[in-house]
C-alpha cells in the first residue's frame, strides 16, 4: 500500500469514526491548518518531488478544558505553529498571532486553551514530509515507489488553527 491510500485510508477511517460516534460524544474537536499570507511555492529540481506531511490515526484532538464549561466564556481561538521533525514527531510548538483567523498577540487566548491544543499536538504523529529524487527518465508518482528513487525525510513547520465555543452548554472545538 502507498503513502496515499495510507493517507487516504486515515481520512477514511476518521470520517467512519467521526460519523459513527458523534451521536455520543460531549464534545466535537476539530483544527484546520493555516497558509500564511505571500507563502508560496518552493522549486524544485525536475527529478525531485516533496510529499506534504500526512497525520495518522492517533492525533488526538484538542479537548475544551472541563473546567471552563460552565463559565460560558465567548469564543477563543488558539493557533500553533508545530513542528514535525523527520520521524514525523512534533517535538514543539508554538502561539502564532497576528495572521488572517488567529488572535492579536496583545488579546491573546485564555491560557487554558492555548494549554489544551499544545498538550493535543505534543502527542500528533505524521509520516514525516519526503524529498524523492527519481532518476533521470523515471515518472514521479504519489508515494516515492519504483527503483532507484531516493528519499530524504524532512522537518517541516506547519500552523494549525483550533476554535473553542460553547454550544448548548457543551464545549467544542472546530477548525
Amino acid at each position: 500500500m502507498g503513502r496515499t491510500e495510507k493517507a487516504l485510508g486515515v481520512a477514511l477511517s476518521m470520517a467512519l469514526v467521526a460519523g459513527c460516534a458523534g451521536k455520543h460524544l460531549v464534545a466535537e474537536v476539530d483544527a484546520g491548518l493555516i497558509i500564511p499570507p505571500m507563502s508560496g511555492a518552493v522549486e524544485m529540481p525536475e527529478n525531485q518531488q516533496f510529499l506534504f506531511p500526512a497525520p495518522v490515526l492517533r492525533n488526538p484532538p484538542p479537548v475544551y478544558p472541563e473546567a471552563l464549561v460552565g463559565l460560558a466564556l465567548p469564543d477563543q481561538t488558539v493557533c500553533l505553529a508545530i513542528v514535525i521533525d523527520e520521524g514525523g514527531a512534533v517535538p514543539s510548538s508554538s502561539p502564532v498571532f497576528d495572521t488572517p483567523d488567529c488572535p492579536r498577540s496583545g488579546q491573546p487566548p485564555r491560557a487554558e486553551f492555548l494549554e489544551a491544543a499544545s498538550k493535543a499536538v505534543a502527542d500528533w504523529e505524521f509520516l514525516a514530509a519526503t524529498i524523492c529524487t527519481y532518476p533521470v527518465g523515471a515518472t514521479k508518482n504519489d508515494d516515492c515507489a519504483g527503483d532507484d528513487v531516493a528519499t530524504r525525510q524532512v522537518a517541516v513547520k506547519l500552523s494549525y488553527r483550533f476554535r473553542f465555543r460553547l454550544v448548548d452548554g457543551k464545549g467544542i472545538v472546530e477548525r
